[in-house]
């Protein structure tokens, strides 16, 4: 075997090319008892994510969202493909686990690549990677992880992937079809609530695409604003310049709009996160 071949076994194996072992609940539970006693013992855990945000990794974001994503509360990110979303994402997990603390990501459109992830500072190790499995257990999934205070940072990737395109192209008011938007509305009114009521110290972060909506006319985040009562804080992404040379870019752009707070300008390169 030559040496070439070798490395690229080696790097294949590092990565575990690029296929993450999706966890059950109970797997998960078990990992996360099993480890939690190191976890605490560890270095640096006297600047646990405890002061009410959960750091979103992005210095310009956290100055504009006073100091990260707040517990409790649900923040919505969305915009274009191509924007960052998950990058995004997975740097709020990265900094999260710096901070000695526990995140989950849940995987509903059945693409997480955790060889990105890897490259991004993620250790895949400590991160919990749930597979969506159906509305009627989503609810469970995310109680299950925020109560008792037992994970930091939930991300659910993403609402798009909740909602059948068909509802989309419904007119507004149109009588059927609408079903699904309704559980939305459900879930994320009782997970609320909950989080209100028990005092979880949860943030959770949706992650959503953009559609274009005969009802309103135009590209709006899916579901519309099915969740717009649930939701406390959103960020919309837009595409800017590119970096670099245009016939080979390292990355882009990307303005960060903070509705209500104002806009943040990230650097966004190209398999090695944001800036």
């Amino acid at each position: 075997m030559g040496v070439l071949e070798g490395l690229k076994r080696f790097v294949m194996r590092l990565l575990g090319n690029g296929r993450p072992h999706i966890m059950t609940w109970e797997e998960f539970d078990r990992k996360r008892e099993r480890e939690e006693r190191e976890w605490k013992e560890r270095a640096g855990l006297e600047e646990e994510t405890g002061n009410g945000r959960v750091p979103t990794g992005v210095a310009a974001l956290d100055v504009l969202m006073e100091g990260g994503y707040e517990r409790g509360k649900i923040t919505e990110i969305y915009g274009m493909e191509g924007t960052g979303k998950s990058t995004l994402g997975l740097m709020a997990v990265r900094a999260v686990q710096r901070q000695g603390g526990t995140a989950v990501w849940v995987d509903a459109e059945g693409a997480f690549d955790g060889g990105h992830a890897l490259v991004l500072g993620v250790d895949m190790n400590r991160l919990g990677v749930l597979r969506y499995s159906g509305e009627k257990n989503l609810e469970k999934m995310l109680v299950r992880f925020m109560e008792k205070g037992r994970v930091d940072l939930i991300v659910i990737d993403s609402v798009a992937a909740l909602l059948p395109v068909k509802e989309e192209k419904m007119s507004v008011g149109q009588g059927s079809g609408y079903e699904h938007s309704d559980m939305l509305r459900r879930l994320f009114g009782r997970v609320r609530e909950m989080m209100e009521c028990e005092g979880w110290g949860t943030a959770v972060v949706l992650l959503n695409q953009m559609r274009y909506s005969e009802g309103y006319g135009k590209m709006v985040p899916a579901g519309g604003g099915s969740m717009e009562p649930y939701v406390s804080r959103w960020v919309e992404l837009q595409r800017g310049a590119l970096i670099g040379e245009p016939w080979a870019p390292e990355g882009q752009m990307v303005k960060a709009r903070v509705l209500g707070r104002g806009d943040a300008e990230v650097a966004l390169y190209y398999g090695k996160g944001c800036r």
